[in-house]
């Protein structure tokens, strides 16, 4: 069996995309360490502690923010950049029982559906890979139901 799709990616879609896989990548329990972090920080300032511990405390606190930004910037652009190199933003997937397959003007990749394990279903896209934490994107335009019943049914087989 072989199902074939031209599917249809979008910048604002790619955006949120890399936006929802950073969050995968970290998700709460890294929102509560920063937070905690901060909080550790804001009490060390309000009794008047201004040691090298209080520096450590703002440092860490400035990279757990930062590194994320720059993490989805960067996520973004190379999104972005792979988006300009599709011809106006259409590729082709396709759908085998031994493989997925993606192919678009700057090249292919093919994944053995043993490894992919993890499927995040989102509005307009999937985000697809191996972990949560390493994941590509698949744009539901002009993705058949067929062919979207047939990625579950092999990712969660």
């Amino acid at each position: 069996m072989e199902i074939r799709a031209t599917i249809q990616y979008s910048a604002p879609m790619l955006k949120r995309a890399a936006r929802r896989a950073l969050w995968n990548r970290m998700g709460w329990s890294y929102v509560l360490a920063l937070l905690v972090v901060l909080a550790i920080l804001l009490v060390a300032l309000s009794c008047g502690e201004r040691s090298w511990r209080v520096g450590v405390l703002g440092t860490v606190t400035l990279f757990g923010i930062a590194v994320p930004i720059a993490t989805v910037v960067a996520h973004s652009r190379m999104s972005l950049e792979r988006f300009r190199a599709l011809d106006n933003g259409r590729g082709e997937l396709v759908l085998t029982e031994e493989s997925l397959r993606f192919a678009g003007k700057s090249g292919a990749a093919e994944y053995a559906w043993p490894m992919l394990a993890f499927i995040d279903e989102r509005d307009g896209y999937w985000l697809i890979g191996p972990s949560k934490k390493q994941t590509f994107v698949i744009a539901l335009e002009g993705l058949s139901d067929e062919a979207r019943d047939f990625i579950r049914r092999k990712i969660r087989a």
